[in-house]
């Protein structure tokens, strides 16, 4: 009886290794065709994966201003800036967590001015922090960085700096450029705010972006 299912097995192995390459393309699924693809040898240099890390650094950075300045604008011309704070406060780091998954990557914004507390740094990201903060002091250009963590990661960061007279409406001068009503919707939501009385041009703080060298190596 064993040798007899043995036979049929293998007769159904030689079947579909004999049979028609058209007949068997079905059987790839795209599942499999990604593995297969994934597990291509491939070898480039570590100047090629910084490279990519730049380029898909700056789009995914781009993608999550882009998208949290849309949505702002939206809250604020439907209820005005006050309305844009609640909107934030509920929805910034959800909207994140949506770039991130889009992308494959770990995306925050780290600041020593924070107003959420989950934006302070962390140990990976205050000496980057703290050399864009150095630069801004000594009149040094600002510029997008990128540093490796262990084997694995690469970490992406990008300074945000304020360049639009918008912001200063909640990260401008108590009670002229922030005005009365929106401190006290900020002092609601952030009891330990440390992000106003900023200038135009101030560093607000860093985009960090963390992305697998594993995705960077398969990108084509």
């Amino acid at each position: 009886m064993y040798k007899s299912i043995c036979s049929i097995i293998a007769i159904g192995c030689l079947i579909i290794s004999c049979g028609n390459p058209e007949s068997q393309k079905g059987l790839i699924t795209e599942e499999v065709a990604k593995e297969l693809d994934e597990r291509e040898i491939r070898v480039i240099s570590d100047g090629e994966i910084i490279d990519r890390a730049f380029e898909y650094g700056r789009k995914v950075a781009d993608s999550a201003q882009a998208s949290l300045i849309q949505e702002l604008m939206q809250a604020i011309e439907a209820g005005g800036i006050t309305n844009a704070i609640d909107y934030c406060n509920v929805n910034a780091l959800p909207l994140l967590k949506s770039v991130s998954e889009d992308f494959d990557v770990e995306i925050r914004r780290a600041s020593n001015r924070w107003r959420n507390p989950q934006d302070q740094p962390n140990e990976a990201e205050m000496p980057l922090l703290e050399a864009y903060e150095y630069n801004m002091e000594n009149d040094i250009e600002l510029s997008d960085n990128v540093q490796k963590i262990g084997a694995d990661y690469i970490l992406y960061t990008k300074p945000i700096v304020i360049g639009n007279g918008l912001c200063l409406n909640c990260h401008g001068i108590e009670n002229t450029q922030v005005q009365a009503e929106t401190l006290k919707a900020l002092q609601e939501k952030y009891p330990n705010d440390n992000a106003l009385n900023h200038d135009m041009g101030d560093l607000r703080g860093m985009w960090s972006i963390k992305i697998a060298r594993r995705k960077l190596v398969l990108q084509k």
